[in-house]
């Protein structure tokens, strides 16, 4: 067990990897997306206001070379070492307040409904199994159902996200969520 400053040690290693791939997939994708010599480039994005709705901008995107696949592995390394951090967390609370630390996930139910079921009537087997009640509140405090939508809660798509990841093929699509906003007055 481990205890003291030294507990999330684990976690902060995982989130650190998950940083430290997340700028190498930067430096990937800004090599891929600037300009070449004159006006060619890989992606091309064209803007128009549209006319209705009134004050909403369309954007065009022009792809003409595949994006590198290495954009999709470091995509899903960081997204998996962020989720595979929330569930040392489960098992450093685990190690100091009972339970298997080698046995279930950080749950991310979007419904009471869901708690109930999984964790408050389930007997045996849950991810909370064992866990002292003081851990278990502090981990309810967390959940998505506390937040409008669920669905939109961080938690519920790191979730989703390394779930396709792990069941699907890779992804050949990008999303890089920090962008001005060209409408502030809409912000």
């Amino acid at each position: 067990m481990t205890v003291g400053s030294d507990a999330l040690t684990d976690v902060y290693a995982k989130l650190n990897w998950a940083t430290n791939r997340h700028e190498e997939m930067m430096v990937i994708f800004e090599e891929y997306a600037k300009p070449g010599g004159g006006d060619e480039r890989p992606i091309g994005i064209r803007f128009r206001e549209a006319d209705k709705p009134a004050g909403w901008t369309v954007a065009f995107f022009n792809v003409d070379r595949a994006m590198p696949l290495e954009m999709s592995l470091l995509a899903a390394d960081v997204v998996h070492n962020a989720r595979v951090a929330l569930d040392h967390v489960l098992a450093r609370l685990k190690d100091r307040f009972g339970g298997d630390p080698g046995r279930g996930s950080f749950p991310t139910w979007q419904t009471d409904e869901e708690w109930q079921n999984q964790v408050v009537k389930k007997e045996k087997g849950g991810a909370l199994d064992g866990l002292d009640s003081s851990a278990v509140d502090l981990i309810y405090a967390e959940q998505p159902l506390h937040h409008a939508p669920p669905e939109a809660d961080p938690l519920v798509i790191l979730n989703k996200l390394d779930n396709v990841d792990k069941h699907r093929l890779l992804h050949p699509a990008f999303i890089y969520t920090v962008v001005e906003d060209r409408h502030p007055a809409r912000a």
